[in-house]
């Protein structure tokens, strides 16, 4: 009969340093510049705290869908300052998501937050963002002004002069746009 093992003197862990990549750390502070401090943006927080399996489904299909999301996490969170309500999540799409693999989990987080009535943006990685690539993206405010050379990247992206208005829509009105909740009740 084996005993438990001695807890050792030490544990084998070391602090991982910042909480983000030198990349998302780019990402986070040009994205705190575009929220203005109206949101509160969480980062790496896990599938399983953002999504629940609904109430009712047979005990080993719901620990079978449990298994799929706790082990995996969005990149960054918005979430309303008061309520902490979820808001807007986002994913940092680098060239790690090219595979095939990685492109089955992307369809499983992107299926299973629609199901959840969130919205999920994702955003290619780059080596550095500007507040009008991030609006543009985030809120879907690209339009045809002018273009603009990003500086770490050959792709031009492109301007927007006027701020998003960084409230949601009261109600989501029905449709399959993910992104219906912030656009303007006049847009609607």
């Amino acid at each position: 009969m084996r005993g438990k093992a001695a807890e050792p003197e030490a544990y084998p862990y070391v602090s991982c340093g910042s909480i983000l990549t030198a990349n998302e750390l780019a990402f986070f502070k040009v994205l705190e510049l575009v929220i203005n401090g109206q949101w509160h943006i969480f980062t790496k927080v896990r599938l399983e705290d953002i999504i629940n399996v609904k109430k009712g489904v047979e005990r080993k299909t719901r620990n079978s869908f449990r298994g799929r999301i706790k082990s995996r996490h969005i990149d960054f969170v918005l979430c309303d300052k008061d309520t902490l309500e979820i808001l807007m999540c986002i994913e940092l799409d680098d060239r790690s998501h090219q595979s095939a693999k990685a492109q089955k989990a992307d369809q499983f987080k992107n299926q299973a937050l629609k199901d959840a009535d969130l919205t999920l943006v994702r955003i290619p990685a780059r080596r550095s963002y500007s507040e009008d690539y991030l609006r543009g993206h985030i809120f879907e405010e690209v339009t045809d002004a002018e273009p603009v050379k990003d500086e770490a990247s050959s792709t031009p992206a492109t301007t927007q002069t006027t701020t998003p208005k960084l409230e949601p829509v009261a109600t989501v009105p029905e449709s399959d746009d993910p992104h219906a909740r912030w656009k303007s009740p006049t847009d609607v």
